[in-house]
């Protein structure tokens, strides 16, 4: 994510001490990713969260969607199956599973 700001109203610590309550750091080119304390922060904006995924699988689909590689080769077949009906009824209340221990 990149950030326009005005160094006259805000300053840099105070802008990164805000994106740090977030879950954001600042990279060294200066753009703002999730911090690696949140070791889901890519499955937690997909829709893979509502797919039970052992917690192995939650650290492997979230690099690999922090990568923007392919997840399927990472899912057994129902989980799959599962993921396709979320992303066929979007418009359903699925539970987030991100946190969760199966």
């Amino acid at each position: 994510m990149r950030l326009d700001f005005d160094p006259a109203q805000t300053s840099e610590a105070d802008l990164d001490a805000k994106a740090a309550t977030r879950g954001f750091m600042r990279t060294p080119d200066h753009d703002f990713r999730g911090a690696p304390s949140d070791d889901k922060y890519h499955l937690r904006h997909s829709p893979l969260r509502f797919v039970a995924l052992t917690p192995a699988q939650k650290t492997r689909v979230n690099a690999a969607l922090a990568q923007g590689t392919d997840v399927t080769p990472l899912l057994a077949p129902s989980q799959a199956r599962q993921l396709a009906a979320v992303q066929a009824h979007p418009e359903r209340s699925w539970p987030d599973l991100s946190d969760s221990t199966p």
